[in-house]
Order: structure tokens, then C-alpha cells, then sequence
């Protein structure tokens, strides 16, 4: 079933049936794609014109930032996090059909290992797509939670938070699925991207809750300033951002 035709009750009794897929990957996507709805909320409000023609509080700024990325780019982002999420189904079951194939023989052995290995480049890739599209998403949310309606900006903050789990869990199946690849080149390459995106996104995404918060409070924020995402150290003791 195709993500974009289920309800969302359809979707989680698929998502918690014992069956493979969809799965963790398919979760992650449609957390990346709620995660980009709510900032595509924000931008909205922030950039729809007051009674007397001008923006909402801060709205100009938002709206010059939304627009560097096309009349919706974060519509464009659901879409593509739905799609990473529909991917990630596609890759996994390629992968279980490498699994399934014949042993017998030096000739099958080989075979299937092949198989094998071109299924994990597969299930590596998506979710270090996803994880970039992270990035691209938390670069859009740090200026609208800096200059954007004031009053939305906890949505803002919200969607750093899930924005955040997708890039987690996209790390989670990256990991996974790089441990048990035989090409240690392209095991390294695939690491290098997946370190560089949590950087790139912590940074931005702890701008957002650092400009969310201060605002909610009243406080003036400057862009730049730092800042840290609240959450729990991750599995090697440090706090993303």
C-alpha cells in the first residue's frame, strides 16, 4: 500500500503488524514528512499578509528566506520524505530476496552474495538520502524559527524534534546495514556522509530550539547563536549539536 493512498490508522496497523515493511524506515520518513508539514505551517502563517498588507511579526524575513527554495519547497520536502519512505521498503525486500537465494553451490554462494551486497548499497543509500534531506530541512526551520510568527514558533520547535528523530533513525539503518558491507571504501564514504549530515543538521536544528525558546519567552534572539537540542545523549555519550 502505497503511503500516499492509507489513512493514517491504516498506516500504523500496517506499521505495528508482524510483517517486515513497512518498518523503522518507513517510520522515519513520514517523521522527516511531519516534520516538514509543520514548517511549511509556520512559513504560512508567517508569511501571509496582515489586514494592512504587511507580514506577520516577522514574517517578511521568514518569507525571503521560504522563498530561496521555491513557492513550496517545504511541500516539496513531504513529498520527498514520503518517497525515501517508500524507498526504504523497495530496498529492504531487495535485500530479503538476496538472503533467500540458494547456497548450495560456489556458483549460487556467489550469486547470492552479489545480490546480497548490491541490496545493502541500496538500503544504505536511502537512508543516508534521508538524512541529507534532514539537513535541507533544518536549514528552512532555522530561519523561520529566528524570524518568523511568534506565535507558532513551539510548531517550529516541534518539528526540529522530529525532524531530528528521522535523522536518528536514518543513522540507526545506515549503521546497520554498513556493518555488513564488504566494501570498506564505500563503508567509510557512506559514514563520512551520514557524520557530516548530523553535523550540519544538529548546528541548524539546535538554532531553532535555542530561537524557539528564547522567543517564547520574549527574548530577542540573534541568528548564530548556538544552542542544543534537548535530548538524551546518543549512543556514543554525546548530545547532538
Amino acid at each position: 500500500m502505497a503511503l500516499a493512498d492509507c489513512t493514517l490508522r491504516e498506516f500504523l496497523a500496517e506499521l505495528g503488524a508482524r510483517q517486515p515493511v513497512p518498518g523503522g524506515g518507513a517510520a522515519v520518513g513520514v517523521a522527516g514528512a511531519l516534520a516538514a508539514a509543520l514548517a511549511r505551517m509556520v512559513r504560512n502563517y508567517s508569511a501571509e499578509p496582515a489586514a494592512d498588507g504587511a507580514h506577520a511579526e516577522g514574517g517578511a524575513h521568514a518569507a525571503a528566506g521560504a522563498a530561496e527554495g521555491g513557492a513550496d519547497a517545504e511541500g516539496e520536502l513531504v513529498d520527498r520524505f514520503l518517497s525515501h519512505a517508500e524507498a526504504d521498503a523497495r530496498a529492504f525486500e531487495r535485500v530479503a530476496r538476496a538472503w533467500q537465494l540458494p547456497r548450495k553451490t560456489a556458483e549460487e554462494r556467489a550469486r547470492r552474495a552479489e545480490a546480497l551486497q548490491a541490496g545493502l548499497r541500496e538500503a544504505i543509500e536511502v537512508p543516508l538520502a534521508l538524512a541529507e534531506t534532514c539537513v535541507e530541512l533544518a536549514r528552512r526551520l532555522a530561519p523561520l524559527a529566528l524570524h518568523g510568527n511568534r506565535h507558532v514558533v513551539a510548531d517550529a520547535e516541534v518539528a526540529a524534534h522530529l525532524a531530528w528523530a528521522a535523522l536518528a533513525g536514518a543513522e540507526a539503518n545506515v549503521a546497520v546495514n554498513a556493518a555488513m558491507l564488504e566494501d570498506e571504501r564505500l563503508r567509510a564514504a557512506a559514514l563520512g556522509r551520514l557524520a557530516a549530515a548530523r553535523q550540519a543538521a544538529a548546528a541548524a536544528l539546535a538554532e531553532v530550539v535555542q530561537a524557539a525558546r528564547r522567543r517564547a519567552a520574549g527574548q530577542e534572539v540573534a541568528a548564530g547563536g548556538g544552542g542544543e537540542i534537548v535530548h538524551d545523549a546518543d549512543s556514543s555519550g554525546h548530545r547532538p549539536g
